[in-house]
């Protein structure tokens, strides 16, 4: 993983199942950036590393939190953008709990309207229309219904690009999306792809990896 970042060279990077403390720190250590962990209310913890200072970070273990989340906030450039991540129930049956957890995270979110918003996390949630979809979907809808744009489905319409993010072999055989980045209307997205490989080693986990750039719109007068 530390491989990866090094190599993609990112300003921030939202981490889900890093639940082991030592293993974060050694990433941060590794890649020279600063980070921030998340202990979850079960095994499943939650960081954030940036290559600038994290400000007013701020756990999420509350209910209807199964897991954990997180938000902080990082100044690139001139700009100040509040990060939210997190990592969603799992499991078929846990579409109304991830929407209750959803609806905290956009409640914190809709806090900082005057700054660009980004949520980046394992959300355990399908869109309607996908492949691979739920009996109930909630979450996504909720998110975007709240004014919150799924970054890589915006330049990537399904018929040309999927963008599955599970599962990597020899897990399964890349057949649903549930990793998303979601962003507020004060950004855009510039670019966006799924990485499932990195040279020299196998590959660490059954999901991919994210990669979205995103930039603050330019406001004028």
């Amino acid at each position: 993983m530390a491989a990866l970042i090094r190599d993609l060279k990112p300003d921030v990077v939202t981490l889900d199942e890093v639940n082991d403390q030592s293993i974060f720190d050694q990433i941060a250590s590794t890649t020279g950036m600063y980070g921030y962990w998340v202990q979850a209310n079960d095994a499943y913890s939650v960081g954030i590393l940036s290559r600038v200072p994290l400000h007013n970070c701020t756990p999420y273990r509350q209910a209807p939190i199964q897991h954990a989340a997180y938000s902080c906030r990082v100044k690139l450039g001139n700009q100040g953008w509040w990060i939210f991540g997190g990592h969603l129930a799992p499991g078929n049956s846990q579409e109304a709990r991830r929407a209750q957890e959803a609806a905290l995270l956009i409640s914190k979110m809709n806090l900082h309207r005057r700054r660009p918003v980004v949520l980046a996390g394992d959300l355990n949630s399908h869109t309607p229309g996908e492949p691979d979809p739920l009996p109930t979907m909630l979450v996504i809808p909720e998110l975007l219904q709240a004014g919150y744009i799924d970054s890589f489905r915006q330049l990537h319409p399904l018929a040309q690009n999927p963008g599955f993010t599970i599962s990597a072999p020899p897990h399964g055989n890349w057949e649903a999306r549930i990793d998303y980045v979601f962003h507020s209307k004060l950004a855009r997205a510039k670019s966006a792809k799924v990485i499932t490989n990195v040279p020299g080693y196998q590959w660490p986990s059954d999901h991919a990896a994210l990669l979205v750039t995103l930039a603050p719109l330019r406001r004028h007068s």
